[in-house]
């Protein structure tokens, strides 16, 4: 699932900057919610097929999972600020840390809102919420509902990372759910929707609000769990027809543009991502882009700041030199930062996996 995933990571990139030589792919709300599928997928698999099978099997997916997603947070977050930084002595305007001067500026008692906005682009808690929120005059965080008019999302040193945010719900709920049965799984599904569609008899209707809200994104994730259980009770293609649903899957992304049914492309994801996942998964070159899908995805806004300064050469519009910093960081990035990280991830298991086994009670033949 790699050259689709980072297909899917390309797309948002390209929704935030122009299109490449020409090329659109599918809108950012479509690439995060197959994102999303993919997801529940693949956390059934490695939950069911790897963590249930360890010592502490929650212990470690939970860290596992952090260490998956904070580290590279962690170090774009502080690449922005030293961007921040250099932007104001070189230019007079402080980037994204300029929209904290101008709110306190505005209103002084906010520092403590300010604070905890501050706090959540930190730890990565919350970030999905804080698009629902404002801070009224009194300088207090208050709840705005359920709506599309962002009052706090340049507080957001990354804006995108909310939907990681989003993701780390869905962590923190699936082994809970994974290990359910189908029908439960379906059951959740009908419940999820029951509440898209109340929010809908409530005038909460509007796609963009749904989409930030995590309760009711879970259903995504929540197909992609169903994907994992179909496939294995054979109701799904077979792996041996992994390449060519994979060739169907790009071709249906590319075809979006002439083609905007989002049900072609979410049911696509769900019907083929178990095959392609067993039969392409080990391909080193899929593989291998995969692992710049993440890199590309959450540092691209990054570097969108330095496109858009108004030095910068950008004769073609901003996508096509974006994408090229991006991908090249995201390669080293990936050999320099990240790999030692998967090592550690890696170790963790197997360390628990070799405690699990020699822990367990020996079967003495009668």
């Amino acid at each position: 699932m790699g050259i689709i995933r980072f297909l899917l990571a390309l797309s948002v990139l390209i929704v935030h900057s122009s299109p490449i030589a020409g090329i659109e792919i599918v809108p950012g709300r479509i690439a995060v919610q197959s994102f999303y599928i993919i997801s529940g997928f693949y956390i059934t698999l490695i939950f069911t097929e790897k963590y249930s099978i360890t010592s502490r099997p929650f212990f470690l997916f939970y860290s596992n999972r952090i260490l998956r997603l904070y580290p590279l947070y962690a170090l774009v977050i502080v690449m922005t600020v030293a961007l921040s930084i250099i932007f104001g002595l070189w230019l007079g305007s402080y980037g994204k840390l300029q929209y904290y001067f101008d709110f306190y500026a505005n209103n002084q008692a906010s520092i403590y809102s300010l604070l905890a906005v501050a706090f959540s682009n930190i730890s990565l808690i919350g970030q999905d919420w804080i698009t629902f929120f404002n801070i009224n005059e009194s300088g207090n965080l208050y709840f705005l509902g359920l709506q599309t008019d962002l009052k706090l999302q340049e507080l957001l040193l990354i804006p995108i990372a909310w939907t990681v945010s989003v993701e780390l719900f869905f962590y923190a709920v699936s082994p809970f759910i994974v290990t359910k049965s189908k029908k439960i799984i379906i059951l959740i599904i009908v419940l999820v929707l029951a509440l898209r569609l109340a929010f809908y008899f409530m005038g909460i209707s509007n796609g963009f609000t749904i989409y930030r809200f995590a309760p009711t994104e879970l259903v995504w994730f929540l197909l992609g769990v169903l994907s994992y259980k179909l496939y294995h009770q054979k109701w799904l293609p077979d792996k041996r027809y992994g390449a060519w649903l994979m060739g169907v899957v790009i071709l249906s992304l590319f075809m979006y543009k002439f083609l905007p049914i989002d049900w072609i492309v979410y049911s696509l994801l769900v019907i083929c991502t178990p095959a392609i996942f067993y039969r392409i998964s080990h391909h080193p070159v899929d593989r291998y882009i995969g692992e710049l899908t993440y890199p590309l995805y959450i540092s691209h806004l990054f570097f969108m700041m330095i496109v858009l300064a108004n030095r910068f050469p950008k004769p073609v519009g901003p996508g096509i030199p974006l994408f090229f910093m991006t991908f090249m960081f995201s390669i080293l990035i990936y050999h320099f930062f990240l790999k030692p990280v998967e090592r550690l991830r890696a170790s963790r298991i197997s360390r628990s996996e070799k405690r699990n086994y020699t822990t367990s009670p020996k079967i003495v033949s009668s």
